[in-house]
């Protein structure tokens, strides 16, 4: 049990009270329909000053259960609905499982839910802010608001801040190849080339598999930085994922026909 000293918890309580009234703003801002205040309202709803909890053993396992199934983007919409069907009715039961409320709150988010989808994910991330979950919805949640940026320099400050959320979900779990494909669609200016090369040299140490229909798009990138060489071992490296096939046939060709003019 935590114990807190009067004046602590009184501070506490007050974080809290200020959390929850914002929180209500931003919601407040959704039904008027002004999403892009109601995102910015939202993120500063959220405090990262929490500890991180402790999760039960009934909680890991069926996290563990739901993850694959997050991690498959194969059918998003699809995925998505069977999270929220299963493990929707269990979070209200158990409220404290937060690391399995970050699925459900995906889940409710990418179906358009976003009053619920602020409710659940503020909850989630106030037990576990320094979860790769925890960092990878505030990329896409800053994603939401570079696409409604109004001037160049408020797109650039939005895209570092995508791209330094996506850095941290990566350190935290390495092997959620839809990290890797959101880093490099994000490089720009003089930071692309490095970028695009810790993506691909951390696919490649770590050998994490990436969606056969997402290939073309990392030799894309690395070509476009002018790393050929590299390019050719991430190629190299499909093949033992994928010995067959056409697309890593047609990679090939866009690489050998850019690195030879």
């Amino acid at each position: 049990m935590q114990f807190y000293t009067p004046f602590l918890l009184s501070a506490f309580l007050c974080a809290s009270s200020y959390g929850n009234e914002v929180l209500q703003r931003a919601k407040n801002h959704l039904k008027n329909q002004e999403q892009e205040m109601a995102f910015q309202t939202f993120l500063s709803s959220l405090d990262a000053s929490s500890a991180q909890q402790a999760i039960t053993i009934e909680e890991k396992q069926l996290y563990d259960k739901a993850l694959p199934l997050y991690l498959d983007h194969a059918d998003l919409k699809q995925n998505s609905l069977s999270i929220a069907q299963e493990y929707g009715p269990i979070i209200k039961k158990h409220p404290e499982y937060h690391m399995l409320t970050f699925f459900v709150a995906a889940a409710v988010a990418n179906a358009g839910a976003y009053e619920q989808f602020f409710d659940l994910f503020h909850s989630a991330y106030a037990a576990h802010p320094h979860h790769f979950l925890a960092y990878k919805t505030l990329a896409v949640i800053h994603i939401k608001l570079f696409e409604r940026a109004r001037t160049p320099e408020e797109r650039e400050m939005q895209r570092q801040k995508i791209l330094d959320n996506i850095a941290k979900a990566i350190d935290r779990y390495p092997s959620d190849t839809s990290l890797y494909k959101m880093q490099i669609g994000f490089a720009d200016g003089p930071q692309k080339a490095q970028i695009v090369g810790d993506s691909l040299n951390k696919i490649l140490v770590g050998n994490i598999i990436i969606p056969r229909i997402d290939i073309p798009i990392y030799v894309q990138k690395a070509v476009e930085t002018k790393q050929y060489d590299l390019a050719q071992k991430f190629i190299d490296k499909a093949h033992e994922w994928y010995q067959v096939s056409r697309l890593l046939t047609r990679a090939q060709e866009y690489l050998d026909r850019h690195k030879n003019n």
